[in-house]
């Protein structure tokens, strides 16, 4: 999440995720703790995290516990699924397919 996005909106982002961990019990700063992780009942703080992430084009990883998956997000707005086996990378389209962008719905043609 570093030196990537807007200059000017940089610190606002890294301001709402820091009051996000702090408003959660962790009071270290981003620069001294790079990771957060959430329980299995954080899914509502998990989205929120994820959302000022992307919303800041930044880069980051999402490592879901025992998923045998890991998504990548890089700031030119591309996922990247690193699977397991191909399998995993199977199932994972398949929970994926009911997000697939549309052409005319804000996404670019492919």
């Amino acid at each position: 999440m570093w030196d990537v996005g807007a200059e000017y909106l940089r610190p606002l982002g890294w301001k709402i995720i820091e009051n996000q961990r702090r408003a959660n019990g962790d009071t270290r700063s981003l620069d001294l703790a790079p990771a957060q992780t959430f329980g299995k009942t954080n899914h509502w703080t998990c989205k929120f995290f994820l959302m000022t992430v992307f919303g800041n084009g930044w880069s980051g990883c999402f490592v879901p516990d025992g998923a045998n998956f890991v998504v990548e997000f890089r700031s030119s707005h591309r996922l990247f699924f690193y699977c397991e086996s191909e399998a995993a990378l199977n199932r994972l389209k398949l929970e994926l397919e009911a997000f697939e962008p549309q052409p005319g719905a804000g996404a670019e043609s492919k």
